[in-house]
Parts: structure tokens; C-alpha cells; sequence
């Protein structure tokens, strides 16, 4: 699936523009292979008493998040993330995570000492 990049998961879920400049910041200064995920888009369902059925929404979104190697979330709704945590909790464990809380304090120097710190990580 990738040429021995790490692959990295921008999730977002109002705030494209940060996503967005997170993902080229990612492919053009670190090398990084970048997948945006709007989870505002995937609609997923609210979480469910058994996980035995398997809602469509999921199903779409699952693959994207195993993809990923780490990820960088940016301005989601904790409701939302919590049902894509919930949904797609395997995919979601052991890997690398940085929080974007504040997208105006996107300036280069800072995405690179995120990414820096990310790529510290084991991405295997």
C-alpha cells in the first residue's frame, strides 16, 4: 500500500483548511503518504450496546484507519471522535496521536515539531 513512507491519518471534522495544510505540510517536507478523513462526513452511527452488526458507515471508514501508522486529529467534535474511537478501536491502538486543538496556531515551525515528534514514535 505505500513505498516505505509512513502513513498518516489527518482526521478532521469542521475544519478543512488545517486539515488540508496539515496533509501538504506532511507530503512535502517529511515524505509522508496522507490520508484526510472528514469524520463529520463518514456519519457515523452512535455507539451501539454489541458490535455485531457492523453499520455501512463503518465498513467505509475502517480500512482508511488501518491504513494509517499515526495520526493527526484537527478540530473534531469529541462526539464524534468518540464514535470512530468506538467504532474502530483496534484501529485507533498503539499508534501515534497529536491533537490540534487550536488551528490558528498553525504556523510552519509548529507542524514540523509535531511531526518531529511523531516521527520519534515507532510507526511500525
Amino acid at each position: 500500500m505505500n513505498d516505505g513512507h509512513p502513513r498518516l491519518a489527518v482526521v478532521t471534522g469542521s475544519d478543512h483548511s488545517a486539515a488540508a495544510l496539515i496533509a501538504e505540510r506532511a507530503c512535502v517536507t517529511f515524505g509522508l503518504e496522507v490520508d484526510v478523513i472528514d469524520l463529520e462526513s463518514a456519519r457515523l452511527p452512535d455507539p451501539a450496546p454489541s458490535r455485531a452488526l457492523v453499520p455501512p458507515a463503518v465498513r467505509d471508514l475502517k480500512p482508511w484507519l488501518v491504513a494509517a501508522q499515526g495520526f493527526v486529529v484537527v478540530a473534531v467534535r469529541s462526539w464524534t471522535l468518540r464514535k470512530a474511537v468506538f467504532w474502530c478501536a483496534e484501529a485507533w491502538r498503539a499508534k501515534p496521536v497529536a491533537l490540534v486543538t487550536d488551528p490558528a496556531l498553525l504556523i510552519p515551525s509548529t507542524i514540523d515539531r509535531m511531526f518531529g515528534n511523531l516521527l520519534r514514535q515507532d510507526f511500525s
